[in-house]
């Protein structure tokens, strides 16, 4: 995310995500408080509430109580309020009372205007980028450096999993934060204790009830995954599907390299033999870190191993394609997805995905 900068008085703050967005104008006003020095008095105005009108004819007029002034219009609608952001371009044309800051905040904005272009050309446009995952892993890590605590990726990488929406990551941040106390580092068994087990965790539990027939479990699973916030039957598929694909790069890994892997091998031996070499193997298959177990802690993946090197890629494969079949009758006929996920999970041939020895 940009820093702050405030060489100019008119500021558009701009981005699709609206805590990123109002996390960035935070750290603006706090660089204008200090730049400006004397307790400037902040303004906040909701532009959808009104009320504009007096705002605008203050900030072009000295103040009566302080000689500094950041007056911050919300929520501005550039596409629908014309009226409005013409009144603006004039009052920044006839200059503003020096000691007065205006900051527009908006979700999107349209360059074409001769309002944003002003803006940018003062050198006040500030957009809040979009974040992929390795940046959304960043902003958790500097979260949590900026509360004094220092986590790894894998901390990063199971709150990302846990939750979706940043506002709310922030505040289990926060709560994370508050529970380690004096401890310095926060682990991956914080989150779990604060946040609660990870939605991969979950499927990779559904995945292993599913194949040792455990049915009873895996139902249980599956309407505990359903049952969280925006989590759909399309995309429990998608990941149920990540799961299984992961165990076929498991045991092609196993069947075709010579990796030195045994079912009794310690933890401490996977990590320094077999992790370093499935690692190289997927880089020489151009299968990214991301859609394999290589994004997991080493731990994780040692398990996974466990769990993987018992089962033959043509019988997950035919897991594949019974997933495959769910996901045709969820987008094409009007039985409940629910009920069709639960019909997968209690009929799956699971003899199919169970070795020929253990049949």
């Amino acid at each position: 995310m940009p820093s702050p900068h405030t060489a100019s008085n008119v500021y558009i703050v701009f981005g699709q995500d609206e805590f990123l967005v109002e996390e960035m104008l935070a750290n603006l006003l706090a660089k204008l408080r200090a730049d400006l020095g004397g307790g400037p008095v902040i303004d906040s105005v909701d532009c959808e509430e009104g009320q504009v009108d007096e705002v605008l004819a203050e900030i072009a007029s000295p103040s009566l109580f302080a000689a500094n002034r950041i007056t911050v219009l919300r929520h501005l609608k550039f596409g629908k309020q014309r009226k409005l952001v013409a009144e603006i371009e004039k009052t920044i044309s006839e200059g503003l009372v020096p000691g007065q800051v205006l900051i527009l905040v908006a979700g999107e904005i349209d360059k074409r205007l001769k309002l944003i272009k002003t803006v940018r050309a003062m050198g006040g446009l500030m957009q809040v980028p979009g974040m992929d995952a390795e940046a959304r892993e960043r902003w958790v890590l500097r979260k949590f450096r900026e509360l004094g605590k220092t986590a790894d990726r894998d901390v990063a990488r199971l709150l990302l999993d846990l939750k979706d929406d940043m506002r709310t990551i922030g505040s289990e941040i926060e709560k994370v934060a508050t529970y380690v106390g004096d401890a310095g580092a926060v682990t991956v068994a914080d989150i779990e204790a604060v946040v609660g087990r990870s939605r991969t965790e979950k499927v990779y539990e559904l995945t292993r009830a599913v194949i040792t027939r455990d049915a009873p479990a895996a139902l249980g699973l599956l309407a505990e995954l359903l049952d969280q916030p925006r989590e759909s039957a399309i995309g429990l598929l998608y990941r149920i599907s990540r799961e299984i694909r992961c165990l076929i790069q498991v045991r092609m890994f196993l069947d075709g390299v010579r990796s030195g892997w045994s079912e009794d091998m310690r933890f401490g031996a996977f990590k320094s033999t077999v992790l370093p070499r499935f690692d190289a193997w997927l880089r020489e298959a151009g299968i990214s870190r991301r859609d394999s177990y290589m994004w997991m802690q080493p731990y994780a993946v040692h398990m996974r191993f466990k769990e993987g090197s018992g089962f033959e890629v043509e019988a997950l494969v035919r897991f594949l394609e019974g997933l495959l079949a769910a996901n045709v009758d969820i987008v094409s006929t009007s039985v409940h997805p629910r009920i069709i996920l639960e019909r997968l999970i209690s009929t799956l041939g699971v003899e199919a995905c169970m070795p020929a020895e253990r049949r």
